[in-house]
């Protein structure tokens, strides 16, 4: 469990023109300054995982159609880069990708409309990534809303990192909290 009560837990920092990341009162916060849909901006942990489920709560700010918030599994412990993302959009769809070094993301599952997804401003959904070797399969609020698959399995183990991706609106500002892991043991 982690309830983002040890700030220094989470990379904070404030970059003008690219984003800004840190916990306060029990929650971590992160602010997107510019819209940009290429790169995302993240704040990461050092905890590391390999076969898991994982779940953390988001709440949007004042957000718009594509604005979104961001799950991150697998980044690279060393260079926080990389990974696997579970994206939800204010306006009621997810994606997922895998996030490379050095190149673009790579789109798995295109922005896909979800019932299971409470939209707009101060909604709060429950992100859930499990991952078994390279299957992939995704919840919100419960509710699994897809699944896909990676192979080879590109990032088998690394941080979680979580971030705020400004489509529409700039700046934009979401919160994040309880992130909850549950570890799997190996099995074919």
């Amino acid at each position: 469990f982690d309830y983002f009560g040890v700030p220094e837990k989470w990379f904070d920092y404030d970059t003008p023109g690219r984003a800004a990341y840190g916990v306060a009162d029990g929650r971590l916060w992160g602010l997107d300054y510019t819209v940009d849909e290429l790169y995302s901006w993240w704040s990461y942990t050092d905890k590391q995982s390999d076969l898991l489920y994982a779940e953390v709560t988001t709440t949007n700010g004042d957000c718009a159609e594509r604005d979104a918030v961001g799950f991150v599994i697998h980044s690279s412990p060393e260079t926080a880069a990389g990974g696997y993302a579970l994206e939800v959009s204010c306006d009621g769809a997810w994606r997922f990708m895998k996030h490379r070094v050095g190149k673009e993301p790579q789109e798995f599952v295109e922005w896909t409309e979800s019932d299971a997804i409470q939209t707009g401003k101060d909604a709060v959904n429950r992100l859930g990534i499990w991952d078994h070797l390279g299957q992939f399969y995704f919840f919100v609020n419960g509710v699994m809303v897809g699944e896909s698959y990676d192979s080879p399995h590109q990032y088998p183990g690394g941080s979680f990192a979580l971030y705020v991706k400004a489509s529409t609106s700039s700046p934009l500002k979401a919160w994040f909290d309880d992130l909850t892991v549950w570890e799997l043991p190996y099995s074919l």
